[in-house]
This record gives C-alpha cells, sequence and structure tokens, in this order.
C-alpha cells in the first residue's frame, strides 16, 4: 500500500465490493450459506450475485432509455 495507485484501487473498493455484500447481508438476510457442499453454496452466491444485478439492470435501466430517447 505504498503506492498511490494501490491505495486508489483500495479505495474504490467500498464503493464496488462492500456494497453488493451489505446490501446481500441486509436486504437479503444473507448471513450464511443455507445448504452445504462447494457446489451448491457457489450455486447459492450465484443466485445472491445474480439478484443484485439483476436489481441494478432495473434500477438504471428507465435512465438509459430516456437518454437513448433525447439522442
Amino acid at each position: 500500500m505504498r503506492r498511490r495507485a494501490i491505495k486508489s484501487l483500495y479505495k474504490k473498493r467500498a464503493e464496488i465490493a462492500e456494497f453488493p455484500h451489505m446490501w446481500a447481508k441486509g436486504t437479503k438476510k444473507w448471513r450464511r450459506f443455507s445448504v452445504r457442499g462447494l457446489v451448491k453454496a457457489t450455486t447459492e452466491a450465484l443466485w445472491v450475485a445474480l439478484a443484485y444485478n439483476f436489481t441494478q439492470y432495473i434500477r438504471l435501466r428507465p435512465q438509459a432509455e430516456t437518454m437513448d430517447a433525447a439522442v
């Protein structure tokens, strides 16, 4: 963490990685895996990530459509 480039990347970590994790814990009450086994746990984590990405897509989609109509 001595170089400035690394410090700037670490600052972006909070907005990129920590918010989705907080969303999964707060909104979806996802504190621990509800299944056992690596394959099932990976599948569950992928579903949580897909749910987050889909909600972000729905949230941002109307903005993109209005911007396309203005052009």
